[in-house]
């Protein structure tokens, strides 16, 4: 539920023109989406560049995670879903420098590899989880890990949602929580 699972009831509220979904085979909740709205494979912008780091199909939901970088001025954002360390590992070889990383998997023990956060070498890490979560994310050893690279970290948890605004090359983060 986490991932798409309300879908449908958000496109009954907001106007969805188009929606990218995961390579592969599709679930439930997928083939339903398929089924009411426009998937698309990709999709161009105007202000910023968008780039899907492709990986290999794996055997489970998470590292099937779509991830892409998003490219704006001279800033760049990283998106790594769920996907775990295996994954990170393989994505090593690509151009994944960024400006923000969205740690994965909410900052849980199973994402966040330490040499891939050290070829992304981000200003920021952003851990999008909610507070008092059953898993307890983020966990300890992955603030650890950030801490001893020095990359500073926004949590969901106590700045809300983050506000990311980039102009004239500067950016301002903007949480909903101070």
């Amino acid at each position: 539920m986490d991932h798409i699972g309300y879908t449908l009831k958000l496109s009954e509220k907001i106007k969805i023109k188009n929606v990218l979904l995961n390579k592969g085979t599709k679930n439930i909740e997928e083939q339903e989406i398929e089924k009411k709205l426009k998937v698309v494979n990709n999709y161009a912008f105007k202000k910023f560049d968008v780039e899907f780091l492709k990986t290999k199909l794996y055997d489970n939901e998470n590292d099937n995670s779509t991830i892409l970088k998003i490219k704006i001025e001279k800033f760049s954002f990283l998106f790594t879903g769920d996907a775990s360390k295996k994954v990170e590992k393989a994505l090593l070889k690509e151009n994944i420098k960024a400006t923000f990383l969205k740690l994965g998997h909410h900052g849980s023990k199973t994402s966040s590899d330490e040499l891939f956060l050290k070829k992304v070498n981000p200003s920021f890490a952003i851990i999008s989880s909610g507070r008092n979560n059953r898993y307890n994310h983020p966990s300890t050893e992955t603030i650890e890990v950030l801490n001893k690279l020095k990359i500073k970290n926004l949590n969901t948890q106590d700045k809300g949602t983050l506000h990311i605004k980039i102009d004239r090359n500067q950016y301002h983060i903007i949480p909903t929580i101070t």
